[in-house]
């Protein structure tokens, strides 16, 4: 006889690690959106991460898995200008309670701006 069981999740969480409120230009992926998985302050492996995200932009992928120190990351890539949000949700196995941590990038719109030059006189090529 053999039987497999799993230890309910106590203080399961997720938690933000880096990447967030990143200021991002169009077509350039940014840093890495990264996250930690933990349940007491224990890394989660193998737990399955989903993204999903709102705005101008894709992400690498849509779903990771956790390392060994219980963390994940996804990388976002702005298409056009505006705020775009992402979040990597999690759900506890035992219990089906979800878990989430948001992202807020933001790509600002482009601006040229126009140079105007003054009036000035000498040869051409000289320095004036």
């Amino acid at each position: 006889f053999l039987a497999n069981a799993t230890a309910p999740l106590t203080n399961y969480r997720i938690e933000k690690l880096s990447g967030d409120n990143q200021v991002l230009r169009i077509n350039n992926p940014g840093e890495p959106l990264r996250i930690r998985v933990t349940d007491g302050g224990v890394p989660l492996t193998n737990f399955n991460v989903s993204w999903t995200f709102q705005g101008p932009g894709t992400l690498d992928t849509n779903t990771t898995t956790t390392d060994a120190l219980g963390q994940s990351q996804v990388v976002f890539t702005p298409l056009n200008s505006g705020i775009s949000f992402v979040r990597a949700t999690v759900t506890n196995p035992n219990g089906g309670a979800q878990a989430s941590a948001d992202f807020t990038l933001d790509t600002p719109i482009a601006v040229l701006r126009l140079l105007t030059l003054s009036q000035q006189s000498g040869a051409v090529g000289s320095l004036a």
